[in-house]
Order: C-alpha cells, then structure tokens, then sequence
C-alpha cells in the first residue's frame, strides 16, 4: 500500500480549496489556486505566478487511519518544521489536514484552529 500511494501522489496538483484555521479560501502566501508538485518523496509549491513558495520533503503512512503523512519544509518562511497531517488519497483527489507543528496530528478533516485542510486535483 505504500508503493501504491506514493505512486498516486506523483506528479502536478492544483490546488481547488483551503480552509485554514476555520477560515475557507482565506489570502495567503500561496495566491490563487498553487499548484503542488511531487516526485518521489520531495514536494514543491508554486503560487499562481510560478514562483517557487516551499519544497520538502515528506512520509507517509497509509496503513495508518486515517492515512498519515508529515510535511517537512527545507525551503520558506517555515524551513525547518514538520507538520504532521492525515490525507485522503484517489487518483484525481488529494485531500490533507495539516496541523501546526507545534500541535498534535489531527484525527479527523473538521476545519479549527491550528488546522490547515487543502483540497487538490490532478492536473
């Protein structure tokens, strides 16, 4: 299963929803509808204009319920940190709840404080 979910995140993702801390589609650093590239176990944001906004790297844990996955940051303002989040995974729909990395993973997709949900699909 992990072979399989790392396949299916490969490649471009548009970016069609975000609520964060309880706010839907609020202004952030990304603009208008980033895009989320991933190969391999490396990850890479682009704001609308194409500019480069955060890459990582990430692991995963599909065997885990919900699923698992933690976002570490090498490039951007959060460089450093890991946010350990849960996903929803099908081959046009990703869906990942972040929490804060100052917080503990999140065990469900309900929008709150410290939570940050993004919806993608493929591009």
């Amino acid at each position: 299963m992990l072979k399989e979910d790392l396949k299916l995140l490969q490649g471009r993702w548009i970016q069609i929803k975000c609520n964060s801390d309880g706010v839907d589609n609020p202004a952030d650093e990304f603009k208008h509808n980033p895009e989320l590239e991933i190969i391999g176990n490396t990850f890479f944001v682009f704001a609308s204009t194409g500019e480069l906004i955060i890459a990582g790297v990430f692991t995963i844990n599909p065997l885990a319920n919900p699923k698992i996955i933690d976002w570490t940051d090498n490039v951007g303002a959060d460089m450093g940190k890991t946010f350990p989040s849960i996903y929803t995974l099908s081959q046009n729909a990703l869906v990942f709840c972040a929490a804060n990395d100052d917080m503990e993973r999140p065990d469900s997709f309900e929008p709150g404080y410290g939570y940050t949900i993004r919806s993608f699909r493929r591009k």
